[in-house]
């Protein structure tokens, strides 16, 4: 199984915001980049579709007594949490500094308070919803990849 996870990789990069940087602006392969020790992976694949908010899976090997299994998780890349947070953390400061979003328990205050952050989740929610299926896309393109080397 370790051979297989090793042939999957097609370019040995450490996850990281340059590396994230570099695949979403310069390197746009469609192959993916990771890295494997110890029976651990991280790897990631562009998508055209989720742009800077593609998946990376983190995965694990393992070994049983009658066949090999891989786990994995995904999470978004550092460069597509950056990019959420900038954009959640400049909207609800300017929701905040021009009072649409204030703290105070008066009802017309909760009212646009409410609309504010639902204003907030509908800029989140594209972004989202991109990284939901290119992580379903990833995950079934690595389970293709293993099963096929696998037989």
């Amino acid at each position: 199984m370790e051979n297989i996870i090793e042939n999957i990789i097609k370019r040995e990069v450490k996850d990281s915001l340059t590396n994230h940087i570099k695949t979403v602006l310069f390197n746009r392969a469609d192959y993916f980049k990771g890295s494997y020790y110890n029976n651990e992976f991280i790897i990631w694949k562009y998508s055209v579709w989720a742009g800077a908010f593609y998946p990376v899976i983190i995965g694990k090997v393992i070994k049983d007594k009658e066949t090999p299994k891989v786990q994995v998780l995904t999470k978004m890349n550092s460069l597509g949490r950056l990019i959420q947070w900038t954009i959640m953390i400049g909207l609800s400061y300017a929701l905040i500094n021009n009072h649409i979003i204030s703290f105070s328990l008066d009802p017309a205050h909760l009212l646009s308070s409410l609309g504010g952050l639902i204003l907030i989740l509908l800029f989140m929610m594209p972004m989202r919803m991109a990284y939901w299926y290119a992580r379903k896309d990833a995950i079934n393109e690595l389970k293709k990849l293993i099963n096929k080397n696998a037989c």
